[in-house]
């Protein structure tokens, strides 16, 4: 988040308390320290979860986080745009915002150094909205919100995303939505919705391997381990997380140990040897992460 090399650890966590449960947003360091000014507490109680999307929305290099609360259907929760301080950018918190943790958020650096952002509902909506940071305005996309089934029936959209997919130059916004009910009743759609937008980068990476977006492949191949207690070997004598043994700790070694990721029986990407791929493993290869040997 502060442009200076080193990977940060973002998430969002509930604090239950009597009948209701209150977010809040952490960073940690590399090294799994909380950083300064952190955790940030969400001003409005709430029931659901909603979406947490990266990007440098306004545009100095840096980047900010993006996230929600919400309670119940009639627009009455809020959008936040923290930057490295936690403080909210100019326009936020944004009163309005209606989505109920069904679908994360996507975001996309356009021209004239504006943001697109969208997310979807368990009611059939997506929306799409501007954000312009100069002017500290957040603003729906000429067209949306867009109800993408009948009123009657029960719709729930999933992950939108947003990409060059035809690649004309300009941006769509790529939507799925399960119609009529649950995986086994209901009928899955994808809408694909032209926008007049040059794209300039995808700030938060978004990826189309899955319906859930993780960007995590998993191998049919099996893999022998040893018996004893050992840590996943090194391919050279550079630094460790060099999982493919290609002479680099790169996003192929970082999908390895994400894929293994709560696996035990020494897996591959168990680099400190305690029979267990998890976070500390993880603070291992981020902590490399670029370095060749």
């Amino acid at each position: 988040m502060e442009n200076d090399g080193f990977y940060e650890i973002v998430a969002t966590a509930f604090e239950k308390l009597p009948n209701i449960y209150q977010k809040k947003v952490y960073v940690w360091d590399y090294q799994g320290n909380i950083k300064p000014h952190w955790p940030y507490f969400i001003d409005i109680y709430s029931y659901w979860d909603s979406f947490l999307t990266i990007g440098d929305f306004d545009n100095n290099g840096e980047a900010e986080i993006m996230t929600s609360a919400y309670i119940g259907y009639n627009s009455n929760g809020k959008l936040y745009l923290l930057n490295k301080n936690a403080q909210n950018l100019p326009g936020f918190p944004y009163n309005g915002f209606r989505s109920d943790g069904m679908s994360d958020g996507v975001n996309v650096a356009v021209q004239g150094g504006k943001h697109l952002i969208a997310y979807g509902d368990s009611y059939g909506d997506v929306y799409l909205k501007e954000y312009d940071f100069d002017s500290g305005s957040l603003s729906d996309v000429s067209g949306f919100p867009k109800h993408l089934a009948a009123t009657s029936q029960i719709a729930s959209v999933g992950l939108p995303s947003l990409a060059n997919f035809d690649n004309n130059g300009t941006v769509e916004l790529l939507v799925p939505i399960l119609v009529g009910g649950s995986k086994s009743s209901g009928r899955s759609y994808l809408y694909l919705f032209n926008l007049n937008y040059n794209i300039l980068n995808n700030d938060w990476p978004q990826f189309l391997h899955d319906e859930r977006h993780t960007g995590t492949y998993i191998s049919e191949a099996s893999i022998p381990v040893s018996p004893t207690l050992a840590p996943t070997p090194s391919c050279s004598l550079g630094p460790s997380g060099d999982l493919n043994c290609n002479g680099r700790i790169d996003v192929f070694d970082l999908t390895l140990l994400l894929g293994n990721f709560g696996s035990t029986s020494f897996p591959t990407g168990d680099l400190n040897g305690n029979g267990r791929v998890d976070v500390f493993d993880l603070t291992i290869l981020l902590g490399n992460f670029g370095r060749s040997g």
